[in-house]
């Protein structure tokens, strides 16, 4: 193999954006393992995922041939995470020595090939954007029907890692919270993330602080596109670009998705704002709640129409810094994240323009000075 960075497609508009509807979309119901258990392929397209890389990608998603297999890498024994049905390793390159992460997906059945039908129709995304954590090539292992995802290694891990498994930030720093100036160096980056992925027609489903990942540069990106979707009026039938099925982590789950709802790009920015209130908090708004008391807080509140008060309500309960508190830019946008009524929440596009994130965000140099502190042991 030649090398592990993927070239990047030629721009198709001005703005380097690309429609999944126009590179073509994998369907989970067109995968077959072939007989002798060394390949999966995607009938309709030609694609195949093989134990020495993938064939066929290029037409239609970008990636080309990827001669590669398990043999390039040095693959360390213990999981850097687990998924719903997936578990992640690091592993080493060995000809340019360049640090991936692995991810195993079983594809034995339509559940699990659904999960890699989105991951794949997310690669072509990925390459566009910095924001998202980049994929690098994929891998069939003979016999196991498990395909290896490979993708960029992000050295500081998650955001949950950050907030619950490190040493506070000094002696000084109250116990609990993310400093603001820090909060907003990493918001901003999430809401960029997600602005490119709705105007590219595609909802996460599963924000959350695990699913946010920071490398040893500062960068702070989205991953995991297993239960992501591309949605338009084609996909989602006479529903407008709107979703019904329930997926996702339930305590990040938007209101609508919890009642069985239908649900679109704003079911994001719910879930943004939930990840926003735990950093700020240090701690999940509904960490005291039981689920039962969670779905029944905030579905009663939307059938009553008590919109636009939650942040009051958990308050009570998980309170913020004072510095938060006082803070009407802050408290505004938390507002327009946490609407119960979809459509009165803010769009990605709308918090990119926010007057909370304009100015008083840390620099590069401040961030990853802040991030060492946190994490002292990884010495980077």
């Amino acid at each position: 193999m030649s090398g592990l960075r993927l070239e990047l497609l030629e721009n198709e508009d001005q703005n380097g954006s690309c429609s999944e509807e126009s590179a073509g979309s994998l369907f989970h119901t067109d995968w077959s393992v072939s007989s002798d258990g060394t390949c999966l392929l995607h009938k309709s397209t030609g694609l195949q995922i093989t134990h020495e890389g993938t064939i066929g990608m290029e037409s239609r998603h970008g990636l080309g041939d990827i001669q590669i297999s398990s043999k390039d890498f040095e693959i360390l024994p213990t999981p850097l995470g687990h998924g719903r049905s997936s578990v992640v390793y690091n592993a080493i390159h060995k000809l340019s020595k360049q640090k991936v992460a692995i991810k195993d997906i079983y594809v034995g059945d339509e559940v699990h090939q659904t999960q890699l039908s989105e991951e794949i129709n997310a690669w072509r995304l990925t390459s566009y954007c910095p924001l998202l954590v980049q994929f690098l090539g994929a891998y069939m292992k003979p016999f196991k029907k498990i395909v290896c995802l490979i993708m960029e290694y992000m050295e500081y891990g998650s955001l949950y890692d950050i907030l619950y498994k490190n040493p506070k930030q000094s002696e000084t720093e109250e116990s609990y919270g993310i400093e603001e100036k820090y909060l907003k160096f990493i918001v901003i980056q999430i809401v960029d993330g997600l602005a490119y992925l709705h105007r590219n027609d595609r909802i996460h489903r599963d924000v959350k602080l695990n699913n946010i990942l920071i490398n040893k540069d500062g960068a702070v990106k989205i991953s995991d596109f297993g239960i992501s979707k591309f949605i338009n009026e084609n996909t989602t039938k006479h529903d407008g670009k709107n979703l019904s099925t329930f997926v996702g982590t339930q305590i990040y789950m938007s209101p609508e998705r919890l009642q069985g709802k239908t649900y679109s790009f704003s079911s994001d920015i719910w879930s943004l704002g939930i990840c926003i209130y735990e950093m700020a908090a240090g701690s999940h708004p509904f960490k005291s709640y039981s689920l039962f008391d969670m779905v029944y807080m905030l579905c009663n509140d939307s059938d009553s129409k008590k919109v636009g008060n939650l942040v009051d309500q958990i308050s009570f309960n998980i309170s913020l810094k004072s510095s938060y508190q006082n803070n009407e830019d802050f408290n505004s946008f938390l507002r327009n994240c946490l609407e119960i009524d979809p459509k009165n929440r803010a769009t990605a596009q709308q918090l990119q323009c926010s007057d909370w994130l304009r100015q008083g965000t840390a620099n590069r140099f401040e961030f990853l000075q802040w991030l060492k502190l946190r994490k002292p042991h990884l010495n980077i």
